[in-house]
């Protein structure tokens, strides 16, 4: 099984003629093996790595090096390719992006060791020479944030679509992440409490395969509705969903 996973062995191919000897098969390759194991995985952020590895590792010298002649001296060299590569967005990549990236190959070396195509993993460098996860720019971090004014546009302009309001409403004024707003369904908001109604934040969507989950933390949570969440919720759900859908909203319909 592990062979044929790997592409080492088709059940279907011609067997060779009596006194013929089959042509021994190229050795697999590190790009080979890391695509094959990734299509193995069913982790949330497969389609990302998955990213990651056509758009950086297939382009590396690492990619066409035969799996087991792998060395810790090319895991860091690969890594030094990394850190001299453009981003989109100027400059080189940033130090995250990196880690991501080496995070994958890590992990596919590892399940070569545990399918015994390698006897050992060559992702063993010493500590710090991956660079450590911090913001490209830490210093611009303090200017990400949205103004009063700005909040107050995209809560009440016109302009923009009702049901991206009250997302936005949803989004800015509880601090939930997107995925955790996605699987929010009206049976989890109780109105009826004072001073502040509340949210039951407790599921998740997945952005890359839209499936339902647990949140990140996986630990459920109550979260306070502002009160100008609050009639934004009220005037959606009275009206503007229906508007949106063509009927009234149940119990287990997702909010946005």
């Amino acid at each position: 099984q592990r062979r044929y996973d790997a592409g080492g062995w088709d059940p279907f191919a011609v067997a060779p003629a009596q006194g013929q000897t089959e042509k021994p098969k190229a050795p697999l390759t590190v790009l080979e093996h890391t695509r094959a194991w990734i299509k193995t995985q069913r982790y949330t952020t497969t389609l990302d790595d998955s990213r990651r590895i056509e758009f950086y590792l297939q382009r590396a010298e690492l990619a066409a090096m035969p799996l087991g002649e792998g060395r810790p001296k090319h895991i860091a060299a690969f890594v030094r390719w990394l850190r001299d590569q453009p981003s989109a967005l100027g400059g080189t990549l940033a130090a995250r992006t990196i880690r991501n990236i080496y995070s994958v190959v890590r992990r596919a070396f590892e399940s070569a060791v545990i399918e015994e195509l390698v006897p050992v993993s060559p992702c063993r460098l010493p500590r710090g020479f991956a660079p450590t996860i911090i913001d490209k720019h830490p210093e611009r971090r303090a200017t990400w944030h949205f103004t009063r004014e700005e909040v107050i546009s995209l809560l009440s302009n016109p302009r923009l679509p009702e049901y991206r309001r009250v997302l936005y409403g949803v989004l800015l004024l509880t601090g939930c992440r997107i995925g955790e707003v996605a699987a929010l369904r009206w049976r989890v908001w109780n109105k009826n409490l004072q001073p502040l109604g509340k949210l039951l934040v407790h599921r998740s969507i997945e952005r890359n395969t839209r499936e339902e989950k647990g949140t990140k933390t996986a630990v459920p949570r109550e979260v306070p509705v502002h009160p100008v969440l609050a009639e934004i919720l009220k005037g959606w759900h009275a009206s503007g969903f229906a508007r949106r859908f063509g009927r009234e909203p149940g119990e287990g319909d997702l909010i946005v």
